[in-house]
């Protein structure tokens, strides 16, 4: 059931909850974006879990002749899934917020390895976005310059143009033109952190049961009952309606609505307004990627494990060596990824610590904040900039490792056949000490007669050396005779 394994964009921010809206509207009255007052005592470290940008809908339709993707509205894009320009603004101007509010935090004068650990899954709409991000931290101006003594080191091994010189001489002592910055991305294997098909051999059993109890498929019958007339005569086609359909096409739609594309003709064929059918996706997203995690109550612990085990040792580690830079103890940690990834961090949260849980729109970000207040320690947490928790990090940290999984565990929920799988390796480890004993045995072999021979040899030329010393002064006594 491959179609169970969509797990993939969404695009409208809405709660969980159905006074969301009050408690976004309590978190912005009572904590504003400014947390540095003197009781928030000294930050320490920060991890940011972001949505990507904006993007292209996942259209399949690929024309020959354009080199272009037709999605399901008849609107054609370059490719499929990647970063639009409003989703690169979206990252750089989350950069812009990050370079603002972490200014006493971290040295913005120019981009310090040490400081901050950026990573991103490998699709390139979250590794776009990093580097939108890093961007709009470290703007041109920022970058590393060379000393005046240093320039004649500065070119390649070419002979260069009079019009690659000129650019040249325009760069001054600037290592890059304005002064911009380069960054490394690091990448992380999504599948294994929050638990994919690749890593877990019951994933899609697992969300083909939540799916039902969850009731995606009565709703996608309601679905088609309420639009398929209308559809039809919008598509020009016969639809199969099933779960792949009705995600690719509340995909689409979202997508769409998230470029400000113009979707008037659809509105007015199917006879829908854009907040009816808005409120249509969001049910089927909310439906997908929020009650699924409410049909099993450990769910979300298996899939959250691993992310929350390494937020747990980044703050550890800052904690116990805050007045140190260092590569493995980053001041900043950020994560892009996407809404199934994002969401799964959000009900683990809400499970834990009741608080608001939001449907991730594009851009969309959660952080962890780590303060030191004298000799206790406190942990922050925000969606979006709203703040919904303020904790103890000890009452934090003992609440989350109560109900992390082992790999033992989270092997044996997935149906991963680990004996197996360590039988095979003993195999194969068996079968390379028998190869190297048969090796080893060769050689000895090989030295042993090569000794033998060595023996034999010496024996040899031990016996004429005698013979000859024998035979000698006889011969030479005949000779004279």
């Amino acid at each position: 059931m491959i179609i169970f394994n969509i797990f993939i964009p969404i695009l409208f921010l809405i709660t969980y909850t159905t006074n969301n809206h009050n408690n976004k509207k309590k978190a912005n009255n009572d904590n504003s974006n400014n947390d540095n007052d003197s009781n928030s005592g000294e930050l320490c470290f920060v991890l940011e879990y972001s949505r990507h940008g904006a993007r292209t809908p996942s259209a399949d339709n690929f024309d020959n002749k354009t080199g272009k993707y037709l999605d399901l509205f008849n609107f054609t894009w370059d490719g499929r899934g990647e970063l639009t320009p409003i989703g690169m603004r979206q990252h750089y101007i989350l950069g812009v917020r990050n370079r603002l509010k972490y200014s006493n935090f971290l040295d913005y004068s120019n981009f310090n390895h040490q400081e901050i650990l950026i990573m991103s899954n490998l699709l390139n709409r979250t590794i776009e976005s990093a580097y939108s991000q890093l961007l709009g931290m470290f703007p041109p101006g920022t970058g590393p310059q060379i000393k005046e003594d240093q320039k004649n080191l500065s070119n390649p091994p070419n002979s260069l143009s009079d019009e690659v010189n000129e650019e040249v001489i325009k760069l001054d002592n600037n290592a890059l033109k304005e002064r911009s910055n380069i960054f490394p991305v690091y990448f992380y294997d999504s599948d294994y952190l929050f638990l994919n098909e690749k890593y877990c051999n019951n994933y899609n059993n697992i969300l083909l049961k939540g799916y039902q109890k969850a009731k995606v498929f009565d709703y996608i019958n309601e679905f088609k009952n309420k639009y398929q007339e209308k559809l039809k005569q919008f598509l020009n086609s016969t639809i199969e309606y099933n779960y792949k359909f009705v995600f690719k096409f509340t995909d689409n739609f979202l997508a769409n609505i998230g470029n400000g594309l113009d979707m008037q003709q659809f509105y007015d064929i199917v006879n829908v307004s854009k907040e009816e059918f808005l409120e249509e996706c969001i049910h089927f997203k909310k439906l997908v990627l929020y009650d699924l995690y409410k049909t099993e109550p450990n769910m979300i612990n298996y899939y959250s494990s691993r992310f929350f085990k390494i937020l747990l040792s980044y703050m550890e580690n800052r904690k116990n060596n805050n007045d140190i830079k260092s590569y493995s103890i980053p001041k900043m940690v950020i994560y892009i990824g996407q809404d199934a990834t994002m969401n799964i961090i959000e009900f683990f949260m809400y499970k834990l610590f009741n608080v608001p849980c939001m449907m991730p729109d594009f851009a969309s970000n959660i952080y962890f904040e780590l303060y030191k207040n004298k000799n206790n320690f406190n942990v922050k947490y925000y969606i979006n900039d709203n703040k919904f928790l303020d904790i103890d990090y000890n009452t934090f940290k003992d609440k989350i490792e109560k109900n992390l999984k082992s790999d033992d565990e989270i092997n044996e929920y997935c149906g991963n056949n680990i004996e197996n799988k360590n039988d095979d390796d003993n195999n194969n480890n068996n079968i390379k000490i028998i190869i190297l004993i048969i090796i080893i045995c060769i050689l000895v072999v090989i030295i042993i007669v090569l000794i033998i021979k060595y023996i034999k040899l010496k024996k040899i030329f031990s016996y004429l050396e005698i013979n000859k010393l024998k035979k000698g002064p006889l011969l030479y006594e005949y000779k004279n005779n």
